[in-house]
Parts: C-alpha cells; structure tokens; sequence
C-alpha cells in the first residue's frame, strides 16, 4: 500500500517554516533508506554465513568420501553432499533475490510535493479564537450563576422560612 505523509512546521517566520518541513522530510527520507539497506545487510550476512557453513559440511563430506571404501558409505555421503549442494544452491538463489542495495539506496520514499513557503498565517485567526472564547466565557458564566443561586444559604421571603422550619409564618 502508499502511504502518504504530510508533514507541517510552524514557525515565527514563513521561510523558515518552509525549509524546516524540507530538512525534516529529507531526514526522514535518508533515515528510512538507511534502515533498508541495514536491513538488506543483516539479511545477506546472515545467508552467507548459512552458506559457508553447509559448504564447509560439504568438504567434510567430500574428504571422507574419498577416503571411504564402502559402497554402502559412499552411497550414503554422497546422499548426504547433494542434499547440502540443494541447501546452499537455494540459499544463493534467495541471497539473489534480495534487493540490490544501489537500488534500496533510492528506496524509502519520495517527496510528491516541496513544503512552499505560505502565503497568509497559520495562526492566530482572531475571529475564531473571539467566537470560541465568547462561548466559553458565557458557559462558565451561566454554570457559576447556576451554582451560586442552587448553594445560596439566605432566605428570600416567608416561603424560604417556612420551608427551613417547617412551621408557617404568621406575620412578616
């Protein structure tokens, strides 16, 4: 699949903006070639590594078979060295197969479009930063008239006094 990143700098100055979204795409860009061809490496050194092992199995194997004189033996080393030369011929098919590095060095990505530098600023928009402080004002306005009527502890009128005694109130 693509995977498409898009990368943005915010910054006091719109050049500087500009060129700091440049510098971190191409870092990123040479950061995941890196890791491709260190990936690549680590895969070649290992199958070379298996290679050489089966062919030193291989000589061993071709040593005792020419010092061996029993067919029944030779029958079974011989066995024995075309299952390895099967391995390793696999081993340098898929060492083949691997990505060439020249070609992983251009690998990782490609910019599709240059961070340009911006015409008009990212922030602040005052209109919007006005409408959502006015409504955040008014919400915690209403919520603190709210709480203070609700958690009030003065009476305000014969009602209030008759509800605290639980007695009505004959004159005021």
């Amino acid at each position: 699949g693509t995977e498409i990143l898009q990368i943005s700098y915010v910054s006091g100055t719109p050049q500087e903006a500009a060129d700091m979204a440049n510098a971190f795409a191409d870092s990123y860009l040479q950061f995941r070639r890196g890791e491709a061809i260190s990936q690549y490496q680590l895969q070649a050194n290992d199958l070379k590594e298996r290679i050489a092992v089966l062919n030193d199995q291989k000589q061993q194997i071709s040593s005792r078979l020419a010092h061996t004189r029993n067919p029944a033996t030779q029958s079974a080393l011989q066995s024995d060295r075309s299952q390895l030369e099967a391995r390793i011929g696999y081993l340098q098919e898929t060492l083949a197969g691997l990505d060439d590095p020249e070609r992983l060095a251009k690998s990782g990505g490609e910019v599709v479009e240059v961070a340009t530098v911006p015409t008009e600023p990212f922030s602040p928009n005052h209109v919007q930063d006005t409408l959502f402080a006015l409504a955040i004002g008014l919400i915690i306005g209403v919520g603190i008239a709210l709480m203070r009527d609700r958690f009030d502890p003065r009476l305000h009128g014969s009602t209030d006094l008759e509800g605290r005694l639980g007695a009505p109130v004959l004159a005021t």
